[in-house]
């Protein structure tokens, strides 16, 4: 199933090892880290997932996936975050994941989160 996935990556400097993860499990993965960039990049070729790995905290980053959201309301949206507090998992809720995950993960947890996420079609979009 993961064979045919083709990744946005809204990557944080710290993700190296997680696209090489995506890899392994057979996922097309392509890295952005401006909205221009991710927009341009998923009209080139359509998009089955965005997955980001943003610093939560920070309101730049929060308004950057906003932004990025809207651009792209249709995809499927999995959220990995070492820094998950509560407020933060609250907030993120705005975003529509289909996911929020907090790593490490395991490669198995890694695939059903990718599967589920895939297998939910996203939210619609508030008012």
């Amino acid at each position: 199933m993961l064979r045919e996935t083709h990744i946005l990556v809204w990557q944080h400097p710290d993700t190296q090892p997680m696209l090489d993860r995506l890899a392994g499990l057979g996922c097309s993965v392509v890295c952005s880290s401006s909205i221009e960039e991710a927009i341009a990049l998923h009209h080139a070729q359509p998009f089955t997932m965005l997955l980001a790995s943003p610093g939560l905290e920070g309101e730049s980053d929060f308004a950057v996936l906003k932004l990025l959201r809207r651009a792209l309301p249709t995809i499927p949206l999995v959220l990995l975050s070492a820094e998950a507090s509560v407020a933060v998992r609250i907030r993120c809720q705005t975003l529509r994941p289909q996911y929020f995950a907090t790593p490490p993960l395991e490669e198995s947890e890694l695939r059903a989160i990718l599967q589920l996420a895939l297998s939910q079609p996203p939210a619609p979009p508030r008012a």
